[in-house]
């Protein structure tokens, strides 16, 4: 089990050390740190950070990491509850899921996390937690999937956008999307915004589109507990947790990132978010 606790910002990484000009610890940083470790795969990944559910991380891990617990959105308070003298927190539940399978762990991590935040002397939840509280578990075996069915809905049989796509972006994505909230840990005072992807294909779909469709289906394998305090009632929270970049901030957190992020690129993802393309 590996739990990485700090600042975190999507693809751009964790761990900003305002020391060494805000260097993180990126998604590729992670999978090159567990390949070269002694372990062959991690059973369990714990985010104790904002953000990191994004596809784009969760993709760069999925061949070394079995589970991924975590938030897509902004993490309240002080993030995981590990527990104390009166609650036993995640600990308890490492204890209590000791032989269980690492998808059943990550689902009970994401519940307890979540529900810290309701519990009386569990969470110092300061903050809005009813607009930012969001935790989910994702199955990595079923993330080729989920990438495979977005290419499929973005990019044509010759790699290109597909002409239709700009519409149907158009249409569905600032009306009958969650957004999440999205802070620079780069220093300046710009944001980005985060797209939950589930909602995103939920939108499309209710269209007819059937690549939406198969998007959204896909989503709701891979993420196996979600829950997220902000949810709609036409927005079904077993496809509600997974993040993608929408727009990045004007920083030094430029497009070096999204054009090298291996799940933003073989989607075509990077060609709709990056203005330098």
């Amino acid at each position: 089990m590996l739990d990485i606790w700090s600042h975190g910002f999507s693809i751009f990484g964790v761990g900003f050390d305002q020391s060494h000009e805000n260097d993180s610890l990126t998604p590729y940083e992670i999978r090159k740190g567990i390949e070269e470790s002694n372990l062959s795969r991690v059973d369990v990944l714990i985010f104790s950070a904002c953000l990191m559910m994004d596809l784009g991380v969760l993709g760069e891990l999925k061949d070394y990491v079995e589970a991924v617990t975590g938030s897509a959105d902004s993490v309240p308070g002080d993030g995981s509850f590990y527990g104390n003298s009166g609650n036993r927190g995640i600990v308890g539940v490492i204890e209590d899921y000791s032989s269980s399978t690492s998808v059943d762990m990550a689902k009970a991590i994401c519940v307890a996390n979540y529900e810290s935040y309701f519990n009386k002397n569990q969470q110092n939840a300061y903050g809005d937690i009813y607009q930012f509280l969001t935790y989910s578990a994702v199955d990595q075996s079923k993330a080729d999937k989920v990438m495979s069915s977005l290419k499929e809905l973005i990019l044509d049989n010759s790699g290109e956008l597909r002409s239709s796509f700009f519409q149907l972006f158009s249409e569905f994505i600032l009306n009958e999307s969650v957004f999440y909230s999205c802070y620079d840990y780069s220093g300046t005072s710009n944001v980005g915004d985060v797209l939950d992807l589930g909602s995103f294909a939920y939108a499309l779909s209710k269209s007819g589109n059937a690549k939406a469709d198969a998007l959204l289906q896909s989503i709701k394998e891979y993420i196996v507990e979600a829950k997220h305090i902000r949810a709609e009632p036409e927005f079904n929270e077993e496809h509600i947790g997974l993040g993608i970049l929408f727009k990045y901030p004007e920083s030094n957190f430029g497009s070096y990132y999204i054009n090298t992020n291996e799940t933003y690129r073989n989607t075509g993802w990077n060609l709709l978010i990056n203005p330098d393309n």
